[in-house]
């Protein structure tokens, strides 16, 4: 007996949309270290990040991120580009889609847009690093790119960190200036641009680097990082000084699989590359520091490094929570597939 085929619809959101169902930072903190819990548990999948590389023909790339969380048994796929010329076209340097699926059969939930969903699950991870592993007295925080995603690192570590004073550089000084303006109106806390990485740096609790660099350069240099310090390469992490790894009383990663996948020269793999760190001094994944006391840090004189790569199933949780609150508004649009 034949069953009559259903009709199969999906909801797809606009940014606007998805800006209207966006979970707080306490929220987005919360939903970071669930996911990295399901990790560590053995509940979630992820199979390798895989880039198609167009770098040689138009100066850009399509990043395919699935993954899948058993928790919330929900299955899903972001596809974000980067073009670093796409600026002076008119169009944001990455453009991304976050799709998500009924991982029982296969039926699409929903289709949004997802550069708002990178920014803010982004953030939230530097988040719940500074939560688990800055140092109990942590006042000052630096940042290295002024870039879209960095108010989103600040908003996270000032969400879990009582901050004294954000440092923040970016190449193109106006918009590092935009940056602090708008955060400390926003948060109400110092903020202040400066002229050097040095000054970034030097003394600061805990330094985010998120510039969009295409190969290594040291901007932040081991002598300006202080005993104590959390460092977090964020993105491709080329902006640290090779010592600062090899310095390191810890490095942690989101999810060490995944890292050793990476097509060689990519970000953090270049350590490995150049032999300046082994797979043998990862010491954990953030997942394990979240569950694990003994996995944090022991002192205020210790030096860890964060290296999070970025996952898909990061994506696959934070379009969850929008999805579900969109049906809740009825917002969205409702497609049918057939």
């Amino acid at each position: 007996m034949e069953v009559e085929r259903k009709r199969v619809e999906f909801l797809y959101l606009t940014q606007e949309e998805v800006k209207k169902n966006l979970p707080s930072q306490e929220e987005i903190i919360k939903i970071m270290e669930d996911v990295f819990i399901a990790h560590t548990q053995g509940e979630a999948i992820l199979p390798p990040k895989f880039p198609l590389d167009l770098e040689h023909i138009y100066g850009g790339h399509l990043n395919i991120m699935p993954g899948y969380l058993g928790d919330i048994d929900v299955a899903g796929i972001k596809l974000i580009t980067a073009y670093l010329d796409n600026l002076e076209k008119g169009l944001p340097s990455a453009m991304a889609m976050v799709n998500l699926y009924k991982s029982s059969t296969g039926e699409p939930l929903a289709i949004m847009e997802g550069g708002l969903i990178t920014l803010l699950r982004t953030g939230a991870v530097s988040g719940v690093a500074a939560k688990y592993l800055a140092s109990e007295n942590a006042k000052i925080l630096g940042v290295v790119g002024g870039g879209a995603v960095a108010p989103y690192h600040i908003y996270s570590v000032a969400e879990v960190i009582d901050l004294d004073e954000v440092r923040i550089i970016d190449i193109n000084k106006e918009r590092a200036q935009k940056v602090a303006e708008k955060v400390s109106q926003e948060l109400g806390i110092k903020v202040v641009c400066k002229d050097t990485y040095q000054e970034v740096a030097e003394g600061a609790d805990i330094i985010i680097t998120a510039t969009r660099m295409e190969k290594p350069k040291p901007l932040v240099k081991n002598e300006w990082v202080k005993d104590g310090a959390l460092v977090m390469g964020t993105g491709q992490a080329f902006e640290l000084d090779y010592k600062i790894p090899r310095r390191a009383n810890k490095i942690i990663v989101d999810n060490l699989e995944q890292c050793k996948k990476i097509p060689m020269g990519w970000g953090f793999s270049v350590l490995f590359r150049d032999k300046v760190i082994d797979w043998s001094d990862i010491y954990a994944e953030l997942g394990e520091v979240i569950l694990d006391e003994n996995k944090r840090r022991k002192s205020d004189k210790e030096v860890i490094v964060l290296w999070p790569r970025g996952m898909g199933t990061e994506d696959v949780a934070t379009g969850y929570y929008i999805y579900k609150n969109a049906l809740k508004k009825g917002l969205g649009t409702k497609l049918s597939l057939f």
